[in-house]
């Protein structure tokens, strides 16, 4: 964690708003999403909790994950991604998002499994 090097963690959840709600996306309220979208970041937040000397920074961004995180990594030591499992057996074993990141960061990338 950063408590060894004595640096600070920023964690950044990326979304984006359905644009043109409608039959299959009704109204959205956006104070109602920023909030669901902060509780999961303050999820991502809790096992450094363990580690109170670990100054972190949360950030809640409405654009796109991929391009969120590829620009965050121009200011960072280290970029670590979450892999969640493929939906389908078949296919890129990677999304997107971690596509992205591991061919356009401009630091090292870490790709660590959801459990």
């Amino acid at each position: 964690m950063g408590d060894v090097h004595h640096v600070p963690v920023r964690l950044i959840h990326a979304w984006t708003p359905v644009v043109h709600p409608g039959v299959l996306a009704p109204q959205i309220n956006m104070a109602e999403e920023q909030r669901l979208h902060a509780q999961v970041l303050n999820h991502a937040a809790r096992p450094i909790a363990e580690y109170p000397q670990v100054h972190v920074d949360t950030e809640v961004i409405i654009g796109r994950a991929a391009a969120a995180l590829v620009d965050a990594s121009s200011h960072a030591g280290l970029l670590v991604v979450p892999r969640h499992p493929p939906a389908e057996t078949l296919g890129l074993r990677l999304g997107s998002v971690v596509h992205a990141a591991l061919h356009h960061a401009h630091c090292p990338v870490a790709v660590v499994p959801v459990l």
